[in-house]
């Protein structure tokens, strides 16, 4: 199990860029928190399979942001993220086997994976919070041949970490990783804005008023809302603690560094 912290990369908030520049783009004020429960099954010394299942909040707001587009479209979200997904790990270095560091008993590794999450915007507007999907703000129901966006997605997990033992079977570790989405709308922002008149006498003030929150009234049909060109993607900072319910891999682990402690330490034949 593992907790930690949440960031996203989309079109809504951000630093100063104007387009999703990943962690060069971060804002710390956006930053939430993260639970995770995984389960993992050891192939190999250096090879292994896991299944995770993660709860994030993410949120994104243009009032953080330091870019005047972003700042002047006033938009932002919420929403909590539901993830399961399978990965495989492995490890690149074990320096358990390093002569010098073998008392430090850490491994550095890398894994990735697929997976599906499921995700669901919302917005404030005067102290009171709505769903944004079934509003329609881009036009979703009101263009023809256009539907609501899917709530759940597809998700690419990447990413690497660095556990040390502690015990027979118990590690603890950190790790860094980026979810590449299949969707622009985890902030229910990407194309362009639609005509909020018709918004309103279709959807009511309430949808209209959060299809376009813009200072300067500059959200005009058609204009550009979000960057349909990228995808929103989010990542994870997480510590964890990891319990083996079985020590097999330690005693094997352990019988390695013996060999090579022995062919240190053998001493020469003589003739």
């Amino acid at each position: 199990m593992g907790a930690g912290a949440s960031m996203f990369f989309g079109d809504l908030g951000g630093n100063f860029k104007s387009r999703k520049d990943g962690f060069l783009d971060i804002d710390m004020r956006s930053v939430r928190g993260n639970f995770n429960l995984s389960a993992k099954y050891n192939i190999y010394k250096w090879l292994a399979i896991r299944t995770d299942f993660n709860q994030a909040q993410v949120v994104g707001d243009d009032a953080f942001s330091a870019e005047y587009f972003r700042r002047n479209r006033n938009l932002s979200f919420s929403s909590s993220i539901s993830e399961l997904s399978l990965t495989g790990e492995l490890v690149a270095v074990n320096l358990l086997r390093w002569r010098q560091l073998s008392k430090l008993h850490f491994e550095l590794y890398g894994f990735g994976g697929l997976g599906v999450f499921r995700f669901n915007p919302k917005a404030t507007l005067n102290n009171r919070v709505y769903e944004l999907q079934p509003m329609g703000t881009e036009g979703q129901g009101l263009i023809p041949g256009s539907k609501p966006y899917s709530l759940i997605s597809g998700v690419l997990p990447l990413g690497i970490g660095l556990r040390k033992l502690v015990g027979n079977t118990v590690m603890v570790g950190v790790e860094l990783s980026l979810r590449k989405s299949f969707t622009d709308y985890i902030d229910d922002v990407s194309g362009t804005y639609y005509a909020n008149n018709v918004i309103r006498e279709v959807r009511g003030d309430v949808a209209a008023d959060l299809a376009d929150r813009s200072l300067n009234g500059s959200g005009a049909a058609g204009t550009p809302r979000g960057n349909p060109g990228e995808n929103d993607n989010y990542s994870f900072i997480q510590i964890y603690f990891q319990k083996g319910l079985s020590n097999q891999l330690i005693r094997d682990e352990r019988q390695a560094f013996r060999k090579i402690t022995n062919k240190m330490h053998k001493c020469p034949k003589f003739r």
